[in-house]
């Protein structure tokens, strides 16, 4: 049986509008969605209520915007924040009063983002065991108990598995630091913690 050109013309016009629609939807499930800016902790880069294109199959790197969904501890559900991804897995940070270092390279920070006492640590990376003191463990301690799990506990500064104390904890995530650009505002990793890799959204690729 032979479809008429009249037909024809009908799937086409038809046809041709839904494909194109159908192949947005998909590219905006995949790998483009959209993020509208709340709050000023990305100021003065993006401004509360613009829009973000956020890719979400780009590969983070240092000092890209990206969007994370992280739940604190108390709240129900999670929620999405703004922020510059400062470390990278396996980067070396030494923060303190002077300055921040990355891999020993110094970060130009506003002097609202130091810290009054000094501390280094390693950005996790999977697969890894890592030494950990008292300060640096504050940044993992959130990680370290969702990685943990029950037997994990910590009392006075000190890390504790099955009641016993430890300096070590072996990570199987790939972990980041983030920090906003507004430090008055946040929140960031300062206040959340490292970031396992699966919280980052996407990456910004531009904005309206």
């Amino acid at each position: 049986m032979q479809i008429s050109s009249r037909h024809k013309n009908r799937i086409f016009f038809i046809g041709l509008p839904m494909l194109v629609v159908l192949s947005a939807i998909l590219i905006r499930l995949c790998l483009v969605t959209t993020y509208r800016v709340q709050g000023d902790a990305m100021m003065p880069t993006y401004k509360s209520g613009k829009l973000l294109w956020i890719n979400r199959q780009a590969t983070p790197e240092r000092g890209d915007v990206v969007v994370i969904k992280h739940q604190k501890k108390g709240e129900r559900s999670a929620q999405h924040y703004l922020a510059r991804l400062i470390g990278l897995p396996g980067d070396s940070l030494d923060l303190s009063p002077n300055g921040v270092l990355v891999n020993r390279r110094k970060l130009e920070v506003p002097s609202s983002l130091l810290p009054r006492e000094a501390y280094s640590f390693v950005v996790p990376r999977s697969g890894r065991t890592y030494r950990l003191t008292p300060l640096s463990l504050v940044p993992c301690r959130g990680a370290i108990a969702q990685e943990g799990g029950e037997g994990i506990s910590f009392h006075q500064g000190k890390l504790y598995r099955d009641g016993a104390e430890t300096v070590f904890f072996h990570f199987r995530r790939d972990y980041y630091w983030l920090l906003a650009d507004n430090p008055a505002s946040g929140p960031d990793s300062r206040h959340l913690g490292i970031i396992p890799a699966e919280s980052i959204v996407g990456v910004v690729m531009g904005a309206n």
